[in-house]
């Protein structure tokens, strides 16, 4: 019943319940006690990706891939691929300069960190780098099914201002060690290597391409 008198109800009911309380209405405001809150929505994406390697395609899984929009359309071609393991250095800082680059970060805490740094922080580090999309590589043991359906559902959030790359996506530990490999690496030795503090992001020889329309 939005806009109905249902809601206004509800509205009058929490508005006299913090009068009541001893809070104060916002002075010189035309809606003293109601303040305007823009939100942004999140939706499951109509995606279609590619990863090339030399002139080849790569074949990687719709399977292994979770992808969403923080915009209504979407179309990038032929992005740099950056494996950054967890995103930052020992300090907590940016560990790599990843302006208009598709980032590859892995989901784990960084072991090598003495104060904790959440997967949310950093990919909010990368953000504000400047990262055109971020793939996070999840760990094998969770459970993807539950992972991916919960990516993928559509949600608002409120928007404060901050910067957010334009695609973010999901990769399962299996779908990067295929990318890896075809592009003449080993994806469990890159994880394995990023667990350490000197770990140097590393330029994937490999372009995503990728466009799509959220819901």
């Amino acid at each position: 019943d939005v806009g109905g008198v249902a809601e206004m109800r509800t509205i009058a009911h929490i508005v006299g319940s913090w009068a009541a309380a001893g809070l104060k209405p916002l002075p010189n405001s035309a809606t003293p006690w109601l303040q305007a809150v823009t939100l942004k929505k999140i939706g499951q994406a109509e995606m279609k990706i590619g990863f090339m390697a030399n002139g080849a395609a790569l074949p990687i899984s719709d399977d292994d891939l979770s992808l969403r929009l923080n915009v209504a359309d979407y179309q990038a071609a032929d992005m740099p691929l950056t494996f950054v393991g967890y995103g930052v250095n020992a300090a907590g800082h940016l560990s790599a300069d990843v302006s208009g680059k598709a980032v590859l970060l892995l989901a784990g805490e960084p072991p090598y960190l003495r104060s904790p740094q959440s997967l949310q922080q950093r990919h909010q580090l990368l953000s504000d780098g400047g990262a055109a999309a971020i793939l996070t590589i999840v760990d094998e043991s969770a459970p993807w099914s539950r992972m991916q359906a919960m990516h993928q559902r559509p949600s608002l959030r409120r928007d404060v201002g901050e910067r957010q790359v334009d695609l973010d996506g999901l990769m399962t530990a299996a779908g990067f060690d295929q990318l890896s490999r075809a592009a003449g690496r080993s994806g469990r030795a890159l994880m394995r290597a990023a667990t350490s503090a000197s770990f140097t992001p590393i330029e994937m020889p490999v372009l995503m391409t990728a466009a799509g329309r959220a819901d």
